[in-house]
C-alpha cells in the first residue's frame, strides 16, 4: 500500500492544484460607471422640478419612466392643477446628496426640498421635506425618474 505521507502529500498537491486552477478568492460585481451619472440624474430631478414650477407637466412627464411612481405622482400633480386652478406650488432644491448605484442601471440618491404653498395669488403656507429619497432608472440608455 501507499505510504501515509506520500498519500497525504498527494492528497495536499490535488487540493493546491484545484485552488490554484479555479482560485480562492472571493468575487465582487464591479459595475462599468459612466463618471457622469451622478450628475446626470441630479440635472434630470432639477429640470423635473423646473417644469413643475413652470406648470410644464407635459415637459415634468417626460423626464419619467412611463408607469413608474413618478410618472403616476406627476400625473397626479397635473390633476389637481386642473381641479384646483388658482392653488400653486414652488418648489425649491436645497440639497442633493446619497448618491449610490442600486446596480448599473439604477441609481438612487436623496434629495432635501421646500414648496411654498400659494392659492389665488397669497401666499399660504411652506412645508419642508428631508432626506426624500428619490429614484432613477435607465429606460433605453437613458437615465428617467423611476
Amino acid at each position: 500500500m501507499f505510504d501515509r505521507k506520500v498519500l497525504l502529500a498527494l492528497i495536499l498537491i490535488t487540493v493546491m492544484g484545484i485552488f490554484s486552477l479555479v482560485g480562492c478568492s472571493t468575487s465582487t460585481t464591479t459595475f462599468t460607471i459612466a463618471s457622469n451619472d451622478f450628475q446626470i440624474c441630479e440635472n434630470l430631478l432639477l429640470a423635473w422640478y423646473q417644469a413643475l414650477n413652470a406648470n410644464n407637466f407635459a415637459l415634468a412627464l417626460s423626464y419619467c419612466k412611463p408607469g413608474g411612481i413618478m410618472f403616476d405622482y406627476t400625473n397626479d400633480l397635473w390633476r389637481l392643477s386642473i381641479e384646483y386652478p388658482f392653488a400653486y406650488v414652488f418648489y425649491t432644491v436645497t440639497d442633493i446628496y446619497g448618491h449610490e448605484y442600486i446596480n448599473v442601471n439604477m441609481i438612487s440618491m436623496y434629495h432635501d426640498f421646500c414648496k411654498d404653498f400659494y392659492y389665488n395669488g397669497w401666499y399660504f403656507k411652506t412645508d419642508c421635506e428631508t432626506r426624500f429619497l428619490i429614484l432613477f432608472e435607465k429606460v433605453y440608455g437613458e437615465w428617467k425618474l423611476a
